[in-house]
């Protein structure tokens, strides 16, 4: 049986990518980003997600940060790219993704807020849930 570090996944995210795809037509060829989420549109992942200030150490005003997010999902291959969370009308950008000590049972997500979402009005795409 797997053992998962960290408590139960009750959050519900999207999770999404930014995908360039070159087009060509009689008349020209050009490159556009689409925005390309990991899972069904529709669909939700579940997560743990947690702020970063709740495990920091230090108590001084310059070092905590408060928009840091630890996000932690159930382990899937990811194509490389820039990864970007919808969670609670907020965007997260992925800062760091690390593999739960290379088992392949979770990823954590280091994560940040951001203002706007780079990909808002992009041609969007999605991934069928896989059958084993």
């Amino acid at each position: 049986m797997v053992k998962y570090a960290y408590p139960l996944k009750d959050r519900q995210i999207k999770l999404y990518y930014g995908k360039t795809v070159t087009w060509r037509n009689g008349h020209g060829t050009g490159t556009y980003l689409e925005k390309k989420y990991v899972h069904p549109k529709d669909a939700f992942l579940k997560a743990y997600v947690r702020q970063s200030v709740a495990n920091n150490q230090e108590n001084s005003d310059a070092v905590i940060i408060a928009d840091r997010y630890l996000v932690v999902i159930n382990y899937r291959e990811l194509p490389r790219g820039q990864y970007y969370i919808e969670w609670k009308n907020k965007v997260l950008k992925v800062l760091n993704i690390d593999e739960y000590e290379g088992r392949n049972v979770e990823l954590k997500l280091e994560c940040q807020v951001i203002d706007v979402d780079p990909l808002e009005n992009k041609l969007v795409r999605d991934e069928r849930w896989k059958s084993k």
